[in-house]
């Protein structure tokens, strides 16, 4: 029963995504129609989003923020500190290095 219900929703989310890739193609003659569409699905991923940053309880949680704004910053001014031209190594090492503030044995596991 588990098994299908898993199959179930993966054939739903592929259909799903294979609609929301092919929508624009076959209602691109009316614009309209795929304006509204494309406003739809900027609107169900909102909400989404919404729903992960509030929750069922519609408590706001900002506290797993501080890791993103930290991390940004940190690594914003080693690069401007550092002289380093933005792009992918600033991003890689800072990754890397992100884990040191969960303890050293999760620390070391991750950055092996």
């Amino acid at each position: 029963m588990k098994e299908a219900m898993n199959t179930l929703r993966r054939v739903g989310l592929l259909t799903l995504l294979v609609l929301v890739l092919i929508f624009p193609v076959l209602l691109s003659p009316n614009n309209v129609v795929t304006e509204i569409g494309i406003y739809t699905l900027i609107f169900a991923m909102g909400a989404t989003g919404w729903n992960i940053f509030s929750g069922y309880t519609g408590y706001i949680s900002v506290g797993h923020t501080v890791y993103f704004g930290v991390g940004a910053y940190t690594m914003a001014l080693t690069c401007q500190n550092w002289n380093i031209p933005g792009g992918f190594l600033p991003l890689y090492v800072n990754i890397k290095l992100s884990p040191l503030d969960k303890g050293p044995e999760q620390a070391l596991h991750l950055l092996s």
